[in-house]
């Protein structure tokens, strides 16, 4: 059977899923992650939620303390490196 090419922010067989966290004309998970092909976001660094909506504690910028002291999880807690805590 034929296959449907989804436009940017879709998926599904039928395309008919949204990503979440549309901001503008094709941009999804809140400007701030991209679409997966199951229709859910992937987050950049720094950010978290259903649609990368929230920003991991010390923000964006800097999260979880810098990228040498610890890793924001996927619900915004942070895993501290080794010989780091907090």
């Amino acid at each position: 059977g034929a296959k449907c090419v989804c436009e940017a922010g879709f998926a599904g067989q039928q395309c008919e899923v949204e990503c979440p966290g549309k901001v503008g004309d094709g941009v999804y998970c809140s400007g701030s992650g991209t679409c997966t092909k199951q229709g859910t976001c992937r987050c950049d660094p720094g950010t978290w939620g259903g649609a990368c909506e929230r920003d991991c504690p010390g923000g964006s910028e800097i999260p979880c303390g810098g990228s040498t002291n610890g890793v924001c999880g996927l619900r915004g807690t942070c895993t501290c490196e080794a010989g780091w805590s907090g």
